[in-house]
């Protein structure tokens, strides 16, 4: 059934079938036979006004709420929405200060690295320096070597270390224990000589008298005297250098 106003329309279910009425009523009947009889009723036009007034009034009420709901959660979803977005726009300064902050730094990073290999390239440059002047170094000192076979010295003029070095380790321990006070000093005169560099002149009257004791008192035979102070090579003899 469907009931027509000014304003709106209601339709009714019959059966199988759906059909149009203007302020009346339809029925539909059928039979075991599978025939259908159909039955108009006119309605009463002012009670069918009446009633569309106040089915008005209500879908109206409800279409009001729906909307005002429709609208409460259209706010809610708005608000959400700003609220989103005010993140967004956040997140997206704070991105852009970061993406600052990156780009500063990899300023920083591509300064250094240049700085790094301009340091090397010095670093580089300096070791090619260094290398040539290593160089030189080991000609002069081979040219310093070559002539230091020309340089005259004297073979009667010992360096003490050479000197205590021609001394056997059992002989400078006799002197050191020696009962003798005097053995005992001569070894702490060779020791002295030694730490301070001095040089050992054979033909002093120092070590003539130092030599002439050991003799005397047995303690070197001659033949021994004479190798302790025989002449000194070129690399025992003292370089005041």
């Amino acid at each position: 059934m469907t009931i027509h106003t000014d304003r709106i329309v209601l339709v009714f279910p019959i059966a199988a079938k759906n059909r149009l009425a203007a302020a009346s009523l339809q029925t539909l009947e059928i039979t075991e036979s599978g025939k259908e009889f159909e039955t108009l009723i006119p309605l009463d036009p002012a009670l069918v006004n009446q009633y569309a007034t106040e089915f008005n009034f209500g879908f109206e009420a409800e279409k009001a709420a729906l909307i005002a709901d429709h609208k409460s959660a259209l706010d809610a979803k708005q608000a959400e929405l700003d609220a989103s977005n005010a993140t967004i726009v956040t997140k997206n300064k704070e991105i852009n200060g970061l993406d600052g902050e990156i780009q500063a730094l990899e300023s920083q990073v591509e300064q250094l690295t240049t700085s790094n290999a301009t340091k090397q390239s010095q670093l580089d440059s300096y070791a090619t320096i260094e290398s040539e002047l290593n160089a030189q170094v080991n000609e002069l000192q081979s040219k310093v070597a070559d002539l230091e076979q020309y340089r005259p010295f004297n073979p009667r003029m010992i360096d003490a270390t050479a000197f205590y070095s021609r001394i056997t380790k059992d002989e400078f321990a006799a002197l050191s224990v020696s009962d003798d006070e005097t053995l005992r000093t001569i070894a702490k005169t060779i020791l002295a000589y030694k730490t301070n560099d001095w040089p050992v002149v054979f033909e002093s009257p120092e070590f003539q008298g130092l030599i002439g004791y050991l003799v005397g008192t047995a303690f070197l035979t001659a033949e021994r005297a004479a190798q302790l102070t025989a002449d000194a090579t070129r690399a025992e003899a003292y370089n005041a250098d």
